[in-house]
């Protein structure tokens, strides 16, 4: 008889790296459910993977002596699932299934002669790309489009947030931008911790364009660079940015708090050397002339002192 101390194993096999692992407890309350539809999207992720890895009556039996479960609530959990018309024989024909049509057949795209509409087309063309994320789940491209657009992730064994984090590991920020607006970038992905992001052009893209904190003028002592005082979402590079250019000392530290000391750095370093990539700094239209390496200029060293004089607890 098999033992099944490699459940846990087989489940967690490409789980995404920041995404909490199934233990043993979560699997059995997840398998003690009788409904499809009362699943959480992790309980279907887990159940969905069962589907798949389990195909013989040993794997089975040594399951539901292992977790001490009831075959009946994992085939009412099959039955009231999409997998039970998908052509997974074991399950079928261990619960008495008969299937009087075919299985479902794989996603495949429209054929580019097919879609009468350029833009369609071209966007069909576009999230192709999508279906990267895709492996072992039971969603394709479309699928992910559509979880991505309407926040929506009922009835798919992937949660938004999953997915999103998902997509920005795999899907380079040039096919998201022909895919999604800026607009919608904004929409979908903000909220996620830049470094987390691996891929540095993406990374880059995330904190200038995407990246809103939910700014209140009132925390700080200079607030001309804002429309209204009351609090909105701002970009985090702006935000640092600015204050930086106050040389106020409470408010540049105020950063530091909020944000932490090596992102206000970072801010720092990456506007100084891109003031002297372009060789000037624009006062009101007056254009003072930067040479040499922006670590000797004057005002990056006074604010380069402000900010290493913060003191983290």
């Amino acid at each position: 008889m098999k033992t099944y101390n490699r459940l846990p194993h087989i489940l967690n096999r490409n789980i995404f790296l920041k995404e909490k692992k199934f233990s043993t407890q979560e699997i059995k309350e997840c398998l003690s459910k009788n409904d499809y539809k009362n699943l959480t999207p992790r309980g279907r992720l887990l159940v969905s993977k069962l589907f798949k890895e389990i195909e013989d009556n040993e794997d089975l039996e040594a399951i539901l002596n292992a977790y001490n479960l009831n075959l009946k609530d994992i085939e009412d959990i099959y039955k009231s699932s999409t997998y039970c018309d998908c052509g997974f024989s074991f399950w079928d024909n261990l619960f008495n299934i008969e299937i009087n049509k075919e299985p479902k057949k794989p996603y495949v795209p429209l054929k580019s002669s097919e879609i009468k509409s350029p833009r369609l087309r071209q966007l069909i063309e576009n999230i192709e790309c999508l279906e990267a994320v895709c492996w072992d789940y039971d969603i394709n491209a479309s699928n992910v489009y559509r979880i991505l657009k309407t926040k929506n992730d009922e009835n798919f064994p992937i949660s938004f947030d999953v997915l999103r984090k998902k997509v920005l590991k795999y899907i380079s920020i040039d096919n998201l931008q022909k895919i999604f607006t800026l607009e919608e970038l904004i929409e979908i992905f903000n909220g996620i911790n830049p470094n987390t992001i691996r891929n540095p052009e993406t990374r880059d893209f995330y904190v200038v364009k995407i990246e809103l904190y939910l700014h209140d003028p009132k925390d700080y002592t200079f607030n001309c660079f804002w429309q209204t005082p009351f609090p909105a979402n701002q970009k985090v590079t702006s935000i640092i940015r600015n204050y930086l250019g106050t040389m106020n000392k409470q408010d540049i530290h105020t950063l530091c708090k909020k944000f932490g000391k090596d992102r206000v750095l970072q801010e720092l370093n990456n506007k100084y050397r891109e003031l002297f990539e372009i060789g000037f700094f624009d006062v009101k239209g007056w254009k003072i002339p930067l040479s040499g390496k922006y670590e000797d200029y004057e005002l990056f060293k006074i604010l380069l002192e402000i900010v290493n004089e913060f003191e983290t607890n």
